[in-house]
């Protein structure tokens, strides 16, 4: 998002992506998670045109699934935090 006078501003997501799509990631190993990984797709993110940043950032972790949920999750842009439900 621009702000102004050459100024943006970006989530994490968008900033890790933006690297590695520029500069590739660090050569270390990188651990898989083969029983994959379930993001959300925020809200905000839809709203502000940004794209599935998240997801795509987890996609970078090889032998990762990574499944997108695209539904709202009722959180209104916070982290959720106390009990689960029953």
């Amino acid at each position: 998002m621009k702000l102004g006078a050459g100024k943006y501003l970006s989530t994490l997501t968008e900033y890790v992506v933006d690297i590695a799509k520029k500069d590739g990631l660090p050569r270390r190993p990188h651990r898989s998670l083969p029983e994959g990984v379930t993001v959300h797709l925020a809200c905000h993110a839809r709203a502000q045109n940004m794209g599935p940043k998240a997801a795509e950032m987890l996609k970078m972790i090889p032998g990762t699934p990574v499944d997108v949920v695209e539904r709202c999750s009722g959180h209104g842009g916070t982290f959720r935090r106390g009990e689960t439900d029953p």
